[in-house]
C-alpha cells in the first residue's frame, strides 16, 4: 500500500515488521529518454520517530534497464519510518537520486 508521506511529499509504502517487500523507484521524470545503466547505491535513514528502532535490512538492488529501480526489503521497527534513497548510474554517464519512505507499523490500528 502507498500514500504520501506528510512531512517530505515523498511516496510512502507501508509495510509490517515480519514483511519483505520490493520498493519500486520510478526514475522516468529525472530521466527522460535515458535509461538506467547501473544501481550505484541504496541508503536508508531511521526518522527517529521510535526510540532504538532498528534498521530495515535493505537486499541487492536491481533494475530493469529502463527507468526502474527496486531493492526488496525486510524487518524495521513498527512505528517507525525510513527515507530510502537510490542512486544510479545513466547511459549518459549521469549520476540520478531518487527517493521513498518506508512506515513499518505492526497493525491496522497503529
Amino acid at each position: 500500500m502507498t500514500s504520501i508521506d506528510e512531512t517530505t511529499g515523498l511516496t510512502q509504502q507501508i509495510k509490517r515488521p515480519d514483511e519483505e517487500v520490493i520498493v519500486n523507484f520510478d526514475f522516468s521524470v529525472l530521466l527522460n529518454t535515458d535509461t538506467i545503466v547501473n544501481v550505484t547505491s541504496v541508503t536508508q535513514t531511521s526518522r527517529g520517530l521510535v526510540p532504538g528502532s532498528i534498521d530495515v535490512t535493505l537486499g541487492t538492488p536491481s533494475h530493469d534497464s529502463a527507468q526502474d529501480g527496486q531493492i526488496r526489503i525486510s524487518d524495521g521497527t513498527s512505528g517507525e519510518k525510513y527515507c530510502l534513497d537510490m542512486l544510479v548510474l545513466t547511459t549518459t554517464g549521469d549520476s540520478r537520486q531518487c527517493s521513498g519512505v518506508i512506515y513499518v507499523i505492526d497493525s491496522c490500528g497503529e
